[in-house]
């Protein structure tokens, strides 16, 4: 999905219950990996991957003298341990969080 077109979709009122990863002044961050907005469940879907990728490359802004193996190991134990794993204490318009195949 484009970025734009979330943003418009997320815009709607009757929406306002989905929960995004990240802080409300970051969530945009994080915009490029959502694949799905289930409009009807409320409910988004972030790629794994991507988000990963999201957390490369903010990790990298903060720290650009790490190596790129250091930076994607953090990247994923961030979204495994920060993410993933606490999920199911966010309630029934969490996020979800897939590993999209591409075809």
């Amino acid at each position: 999905m484009e970025i734009e077109e979330i943003k418009k979709i997320l815009e709607n009122k009757s929406l306002s219950d989905i929960v995004l990863i990240g802080l409300p002044d970051e969530r945009e961050n994080y915009y490029s990996a959502i694949v799905v907005v289930d409009e009807q469940l409320g409910r988004v879907t972030y790629d794994y991957d991507l988000l990963v990728e999201c957390f490369f490359n903010e990790f990298k802004k903060e720290c650009p003298d790490k190596s790129f193996e250091k930076l994607l190991v953090e990247a994923i134990e961030h979204v495994e341990c920060n993410v993933v794993r606490s999920l199911p204490y966010w309630g029934e318009h969490a996020p979800l969080v897939e590993i999209i195949e591409d075809l």
